[in-house]
């Protein structure tokens, strides 16, 4: 098989095509799987396209494609035969000249693999196929004398036995990474949610996603805080808005301004009683309405008062600006999407995300096509 490019892998996986990654720091190529790698993957291991799996003993088990040309082979590259005295440590050869008809046997009874791998687990396969009783006579190929030609490059390791975890233990855990992985895209999305309705589709039947109780419990509670975070900026907006049309008038600072004028005889001690009443000022309004107690000020006296209030209206629009609004998150913004143009955009941004998310993503993905696509039908 052939090392994919980069954008090539890319491809092959968005596509669901089954991948191998050299993995050389644990054990060479091996399976590749999404969920254990982060997004840089890609670009810094090599990867090929996993061979089709072929059926052996009828239906009782299943191994992956064994390599069915030398043509297919470069140079001295090593290939792997099952082994059945030591499974986990397979027979390995290299592509040379002095071992073509050796190869060739092996080939022809579909024992020769590229991946290590591969051909540990075509011998389980074999010893599970038997029940248990090897029998080596019918697994190795009879070997033409011939001089055996070695490059003086690679040498065999030596490897320790490894624990075999059964499928069910691969695929709890695997259940396990993808619903930790849920869990975290909706309490993100819950983050940015603006009202109920978008509140309603992030948690759109949780218990559909296999969480254990005390997950959803955790869920329901994060869902009730932000509806209730919802509830009470909407109902100070609407006091707010109450207040402003009702208090037209600052009569509190208004009657506290006479009372610091009357008390007041000089110019400048008037000035400042008005200025520190300016700074105390909570609107607009009630700044500017300090202008009022300036009856027989000339233009010059009056400047440094006007000075203050607009500093005083610049500081109050500083202080009561909102603030810019949080962009929603990829889930609301697919499920809120218009129509399948702007839903192909969200889709193209998704493939940048983190390739764990990706599969999530998706999941919304198609429920919004669908949702588009009956409602398009409804209409019609």
């Amino acid at each position: 098989m052939s090392i994919l490019n980069i954008a090539d892998a890319k491809f092959a996986w968005a596509n669901n095509e089954a991948l191998l990654i050299n993995n050389k720091d644990r054990k060479g190529w091996e399976a590749f799987n999404a969920s254990e790698w982060t997004l840089d993957v890609f670009e810094k291991f090599e990867f090929q396209l996993k061979p089709a799996s072929i059926q052996v003993g009828g239906q009782k088990v299943e191994i992956s494609q064994p390599l069915r040309s030398l043509a297919d082979l470069e140079k001295d590259q090593i290939v792997y035969v099952p082994n059945l005295i030591d499974l986990d440590t397979p027979m390995s050869f290299f592509n040379t000249s002095g071992n073509e008809y050796r190869l060739n046997q092996y080939l022809k009874q579909n024992l020769l693999h590229t991946v290590e791998s591969m051909a540990v687990a075509h011998a389980y396969a074999l010893v599970e196929l038997t029940g248990g009783v090897i029998d080596t006579k019918d697994d190795t190929a009879p070997v033409e004398p011939q001089e055996e030609v070695t490059p003086p490059a690679v040498l065999k390791e030596e490897k320790t036995p490894r624990t075999r975890r059964t499928k069910k233990e691969m695929a709890d855990e695997r259940k396990a990474k993808e619903l930790h992985g849920h869990f975290d895209v909706i309490m993100d999305s819950l983050k940015t949610c603006k009202n109920e309705i978008e509140v309603c589709k992030v948690c759109y039947k949780l218990e559909n996603y296999g969480f254990t109780p005390k997950a959803i419990k955790e869920l329901e509670d994060a869902r009730d805080a932000k509806l209730a975070e919802i509830t009470q900026i909407k109902q100070e907006a609407e006091t707010s808005e109450f207040d402003l049309k009702e208090s037209t008038e600052p009569t509190d600072n208004i009657v506290s301004i006479k009372d610091a004028v009357k008390k007041s005889d000089g110019y400048q001690d008037k000035l400042d009683h008005l200025i520190e009443c300016v700074w105390n000022a909570q609107t607009e309004v009630q700044a500017n309405a300090i202008l009022r107690y300036t009856a027989g000020w000339t233009a010059d006296q009056i400047n440094p008062l006007q000075d203050e209030i607009d500093k005083r209206i610049a500081k109050i629009k500083q202080d009561t600006a909102e603030p810019t609004p949080e962009k929603p998150s990829m889930i609301v913004q697919i499920l809120n999407a218009a129509d399948e143009t702007e839903l192909d955009a969200l889709e193209i941004d998704v493939a940048g995300l983190d390739p764990f998310i990706q599969s999530e993503m998706k999941k919304y993905i198609d429920q919004r096509r669908d949702e588009l696509a009956a409602a398009a039908q409804g209409k019609g």
